[in-house]
């Protein structure tokens, strides 16, 4: 699927769920798309760091807090 867009030829894009990175060309980007799935463009992202350590007890179901 190419889809026209208003962004200079060399303009990056990463989608977000895969992470695969999309370069405008002759004012389009290009994409290979299965049925039932997308992408999520951005032109802008930035890296993150996640500390999973302090996240442990939000994804364990012993620690949950009782209503009183």
């Amino acid at each position: 699927m190419s889809l026209n867009v208003p962004y200079e030829n060399g303009t990056k894009f990463v989608d977000l769920i895969s992470g695969q990175e999309i370069i405008v060309l002759n004012g389009n980007i290009n994409l290979n798309l299965n049925e039932k799935s997308g992408v999520i463009l951005a032109n802008k992202v930035k890296n993150i760091a996640i500390d999973g350590e302090s996240l442990k007890p939000a994804y364990d179901p012993s620690f949950v807090v009782e209503k009183g």
